[in-house]
């Protein structure tokens, strides 16, 4: 009778470890499945970051090739004023203004522009005015 007992608990046991077999199997591969969900986004991730680094590089330099056209385009409208005939200087007064208003040029540049010409009273006037427009 002891080994009937015995016999049936350990059925009972295997049948048990069985079931609890079973279930850890199945957590086991859902468990490997989010482990491979995790790794394809890890790798959407470091890709994502990639790109972000080569824009941000990309738009650094866009931002210094812009800064040096702009630096180019002094000495272009300085001549213009020094040399152009009134219809270009009024032109290159409009696109200084433009470039004063958008942060482009401080007074300095403004001032190294247009020192000299026919145009640094009226661009002397512009800053006034717009100084008084901030207060």
């Amino acid at each position: 009778m002891d080994y009937l007992k015995q016999a049936n608990e350990a059925v009972n046991r295997v049948a048990k470890s069985e079931g609890l077999y079973k279930e850890l199997e199945k957590e086991i591969k859902h468990y490997k499945v989010l482990l491979a969900v995790n790794d394809e986004k890890d790798a959407q991730i470091t890709y994502l970051n990639n790109k972000i680094e080569k824009l941000e590089h990309d738009n650094t330099s866009f931002k210094n090739f812009i800064l040096q056209l702009l630096q180019a385009l002094k000495e272009i409208f300085r001549n213009i004023l020094l040399f152009g005939k009134d219809k270009e200087k009024d032109i290159v007064i409009t696109q200084i203004k433009d470039c004063y208003d958008n942060n482009l040029y401080n007074e300095k540049d403004i001032s190294y522009i247009t020192n000299g010409t026919s145009k640094e009273k009226e661009m002397n006037l512009y800053l006034e005015e717009k100084d008084y427009e901030i207060f």
